[in-house]
């Protein structure tokens, strides 16, 4: 079996996407002047109705740089940069509110970065109160915030849960020393500790972990170590990232070179053993890289096949348009994909010449959906119900899809998926594999195109 492993790992361990949405980004497309009022009719139009929605919000900032990190950032250790930034957000917000219906409830909220927690306090107080005066948020809404222990205060915890926020996930990544030392992240245990009890005092509902599997230095002996003290903060969820070496993106992962990494084998060890942890104190595994509670909203919706998959991760909001505020932020609006400009002068540069700051877009079509749906489902269900497939899009499965059939033959083969008339299931040894087995369905992803400088490997 151990050799098998290694067989399938060698063959699959190369760069697809991640899947958080189809088409992925490399696929958008520059704005130009005309598509910028493409944009804006269809995002008017889109509005013609009230809806539910979601709100994602960059805040870029951190005092220090994560060698490890992938994320759009900026570096600074003067605070009143997030000042000049929020004055940019209202700008955005305000802009943004004028296409979309007053009446529109915001029943999902999150804060990414960067480093939210990079704000004070009263800055956060602030942005609450900005939010509010130009959305409706649902007293109900799942309000979600990136934490950084290392930047939380008792004080930061409690304007937070003040501006509605009841869900927070928290950056451990790793426990080890030497780990740390290696990612420039020096994060010691007691200040994770400190961070879930000042959450949970403040009144905060759904505490995540996250973590990160492929860093410098790490064995499988320190990484069980990680996995068991964090088990001791008693989070609801678990997400559990593999680190993606892309230094032709992100050149300060150059640093990360000095230390031997995990290879794709023992990253893949080091999951299998993190599942059986887990699974050991009580989670249970959502889709491909989260695990939670029995009583977790993920689970439920996992059960019930209404679980989603978004550029946040996996979801619980059902077919909602994601408007994305912030630096670098991508936002999903009915069929149409689109992302702020990234070089953060380029988007307060736009905002002062009173544009929405567009950078690049995308509109789907029919095929792009219905590809869309068979990745996001199997990636959420673990499996693909040909009859809703044929109900949804008209189409019969393997008439349509021969080609992808043909592969599909080949993951059966190999233990790694179960095929019938009625649907396909994806196999307890095919689930590390899940990214390599949709990908068959991007039309997209082999067009002549290097993907290795474009997606991060699979495993």
């Amino acid at each position: 079996m151990t050799h098998t492993n290694k067989q399938l790992v060698s063959k699959y361990s190369k760069p697809v996407p991640r899947y958080t949405s189809y088409p992925t980004a490399p696929q958008f497309i520059p704005v130009s002047a005309p598509d910028r009022q493409r944009i804006n009719e269809y995002i008017f139009h889109r509005n013609n109705e009230a809806r539910d929605i979601s709100i994602y919000l960059h805040l870029p900032f951190c005092k220090s740089l994560c060698w490890y990190c992938g994320c759009n950032t900026v570096i600074s250790r003067q605070q009143e940069v997030s000042d000049v930034y929020l004055t940019y957000l209202e700008k955005e917000l305000k802009r943004l509110a004028s296409l979309m219906n007053s009446d529109n409830k915001v029943v999902q909220l999150h804060y990414g970065g960067g480093t939210p927690t990079y704000l004070s306090d009263l800055q956060l107080l602030q942005l609450g109160k900005l939010l509010n005066s130009y959305l409706k948020i649902s007293s109900d809404a799942e309000a979600g915030v990136e934490i950084d222990p290392r930047t939380l205060t008792l004080k930061k915890a409690a304007a937070l849960r003040k501006t509605g926020f009841n869900r927070a996930s928290i950056g451990v990544q790793d426990v080890n020393e030497d780990v740390q030392k290696a990612i420039n992240r020096i994060q010691p245990s007691y200040m994770n500790r400190d961070s879930f009890k000042m959450l949970r005092d403040t009144g905060f509902e759904s505490l995540n972990a996250d973590l990160v599997v492929g860093l410098p230095l790490q064995t499988m002996e320190s990484f069980r170590d990680t996995i068991r003290e964090a088990i001791t903060y008693q989070p609801d969820r678990f997400a559990v990232f593999n680190y993606a070496h892309v230094p032709w993106i992100k050149p300060a992962q150059k640093l990360l070179e000095r230390h031997p990494r995990p290879d794709a084998y023992l990253k893949f060890e080091m999951m299998h053993m993190l599942a059986e942890e887990l699974s050991k104190a009580g989670y249970i595994a959502i889709g491909m890289d989260h695990f939670a509670l029995p009583n977790d909203d993920l689970v439920l919706a996992q059960l019930n096949g209404t679980l989603q998959r978004n550029f946040q991760g996996y979801s619980t909001k059902d077919d909602i348009d994601i408007y994305g505020l912030g630096v670098s932020s991508i936002s999903k609006v009915g069929s149409m994909y689109y992302q702020n400009k990234p070089d953060i002068n380029e988007y307060y540069t736009q905002l002062d010449e009173e544009k929405l700051p567009y950078h690049k877009f995308y509109l789907m079509s029919e095929e792009d959906e219905l590809r869309s749906w068979i990745i996001m489902r199997t990636m959420c269900d673990m499996q693909l119900d040909f009859r809703k497939l044929s109900h949804r899009f008209d189409i019969h499965f393997r008439t349509y899809f021969e080609e992808e059939w043909d592969l599909l033959r080949n993951f059966e083969k190999e233990g790694l998926v179960e095929l019938s008339d009625a649907n396909l299931k994806i196999t307890d040894k095919g689930k590390p594999f899940i990214r390599n087995i949709v990908s068959i369905f991007d039309i997209y992803l082999n067009q002549g195109e290097d993907n290795s400088t474009r997606y991060s490997k699979s495993l």
